[in-house]
């Protein structure tokens, strides 16, 4: 609510949310001021997106980051903390911190990321702004399937494209195309399967990826059917030694 009183249209000050920001973290004390800093320029830049450094030009990078890491050991949602963090570092233009931020953020869009994002196009050009240059696209596949370009796709799938080709937050243009387009029209795909009967649930075990595996789980994936020899997703995993995988699978 402060922040808010305080942004300019609101008949704010040049620099009162920095004032605000460092008097909030004085008052956390040792043990919280920090984690008060960042959700302050973290709120303004909700409001301000990448005007916070015209308005708020004392703003500290440095006490934003160590305020972020601080509530890294407090936070309860990694998630969205991370989401946060790459929102902010958008503002700041710190590529290499949105980077980072990524690689801990499950690639596809989430609806309950709008709190910070507000839209899905914001997230999307903040990530491949964050990841351009670092084999997010090279091949274009990746663009293409998130403009809903099928005709691009099949072209660049003729001319060899790589379906497996992972970006920087580890996510593949198959597992792209299953999370943010296909599942999004037909749930019957995730049931789905290829020549030997293996849905996707049974390569995204096998490959060891945690967060396509509790989606694909968390959208009614079948943990327990079987391929053409009789082998389940768990024994995939089993097969390449992905523990945690495992572990999950297990519980299922």
């Amino acid at each position: 609510t402060a922040v808010t009183f305080l942004l300019p249209k609101w008949g704010g000050q040049a620099n009162d949310i920095t004032e605000l920001a460092k008097t909030v973290r004085l008052f956390g004390g040792p043990d919280y001021g920090g984690v008060q800093y960042f959700k302050t320029v973290k709120t303004a830049v909700n409001h301000l997106g990448n005007g916070i450094l015209t308005s708020q030009s004392e703003i500290s990078w440095d006490e934003t980051v160590a305020g972020f890491k601080q509530l890294q050991q407090v936070t309860t949602d990694s998630d969205l903390s991370w989401n946060q963090f790459a929102r902010v570092s958008h503002a700041f233009n710190k590529r290499k911190a949105a980077r980072e931020a990524f690689r801990h953020i499950d690639g596809g869009w989430d609806k309950s990321r709008s709190r910070v994002w507000g839209k899905r196009s914001l997230f999307n050009q903040v990530r491949d702004w964050a990841t351009q240059d670092f084999g997010v696209e090279k091949s274009g596949l990746m663009a293409a399937i998130r403009a809903d370009d099928g005709g691009q796709v099949i072209r660049l799938l003729y001319q060899g494209a790589d379906v497996d080709e992972e970006d920087v937050a580890g996510n593949t243009p198959l597992l792209i195309s299953l999370k943010e387009v296909l599942l999004e029209r037909d749930k019957s795909l995730l049931h789905g399967t290829d020549n030997h009967l293996r849905p996707p649930l049974f390569k995204a075990a096998a490959k060891g990826d945690i967060l396509t595996v509790n989606y694909l789980l968390a959208q009614g994936a079948d943990a327990k059917a079987r391929d053409i020899k009789g082998r389940s997703a768990l024994d995939y995993a089993r097969d390449q030694g992905q523990g945690e995988i495992v572990a999950i699978l297990s519980l299922q």
